[in-house]
C-alpha cells in the first residue's frame, strides 16, 4: 500500500441487545469476517500474520511437549536397567 492511499477508518458500533441476536447465515458470517479483517487492517493489524504466528507458536509448544515426554521416557528406561 502506497503512502498516498488512506487506510479505512475503524468504526464504532453500538452493542446489540441479546434478544435481537439470530444465528448468522453462511453469507452473513463471511461478510462479517471480511468486515472484521478490514477493521483489523485499519487498526494496523495483519490478521493473517497474527494467525500464522499463533499457530506456529502452538505447534512449537506441542512439539516441545512431545520431545520432553520422550526424553523422560528414555530416562525412565535407563534407570530401570
Amino acid at each position: 500500500m502506497s503512502p498516498d492511499e488512506k487506510h479505512p477508518i475503524a468504526e464504532k458500533e453500538a452493542p446489540k441487545d441479546a434478544e435481537e441476536e439470530t444465528p448468522l447465515t453462511k453469507e452473513e458470517f463471511s461478510a462479517e469476517m471480511d468486515r472484521l479483517a478490514e477493521r483489523a487492517r485499519a487498526a494496523g493489524l495483519n490478521p493473517i500474520r497474527a494467525m500464522v504466528q499463533t499457530y506456529a507458536s502452538q505447534g512449537r509448544a506441542i512439539l516441545q511437549g512431545l520431545l520432553a515426554g520422550l526424553e523422560n521416557a528414555d530416562n525412565a528406561k535407563k534407570k530401570e536397567k
